[in-house]
């Protein structure tokens, strides 16, 4: 139990006196204040991240997208899980929220990632310190050989097969549901 939950549970109990129209002076007592800077200080909170994502998890989160009986979706996902990667992009930047809040302006699109000549350019219409769209960040992703995990070397997969689509991949919810739209 966290200090705030404590306070939670507190404010709930005065408010159902309150409510019910008794007087609730409990959190005004010295005693009380005391013990909740006592639980403030031996309970601390620390919040559990999840741990950063390795190459070695990459790997194996992508090691069978590319072979020739993939799915589309599966290879795009791929492809923007190397990108995020390699570009530490903020997942924000590349899937919106879900299918419905797709803004090409701020979100990547297929066009915003163009071919270089030792890798790829991939432009950031909008970011967390750019919430205006007034500048562009232009990143470079250059070609690593022999690297399994090089983004420029499984970039032509997407082409190929989402192409024919004229699709770009959008994560429509946390449940992992794919929707497409046409940018």
């Amino acid at each position: 139990m966290t200090p705030t939950s404590v306070r939670n549970y507190l404010s709930g109990v005065k408010f159902l006196h309150v409510a019910l129209g008794h007087e609730f002076p409990l959190l005004k007592e010295f005693a009380i204040r005391v013990t909740l800077r006592g639980i403030n200080r031996i309970a601390l909170h620390c919040p559990v991240r999840a741990p950063p994502v390795t190459p070695h998890i990459l790997f194996k989160l992508i090691q069978h997208s590319f072979s020739p009986d993939s799915y589309p979706e599966e290879i795009t996902f791929s492809c923007t899980f190397l990108f995020a990667f390699f570009l530490l992009a903020r997942i924000s930047n590349i899937f919106p929220v879900s299918a419905c809040s797709f803004d090409s302006r701020k979100h990547l699109c297929r066009g915003d990632i163009v071919s270089a000549p030792r890798g790829l350019t991939v432009t950031f219409k909008w970011s967390k310190t750019n919430q205006t769209g007034s500048r562009h960040l232009q990143l470079l992703l250059v070609e690593i050989p022999n690297l399994p995990l090089c983004p420029v070397a499984v970039s032509p997969y997407v082409c190929i097969h989402s192409c024919t689509f004229q699709y770009v991949c959008l994560c429509s919810s946390i449940l992992g549901r794919v929707s497409f739209s046409h940018h």
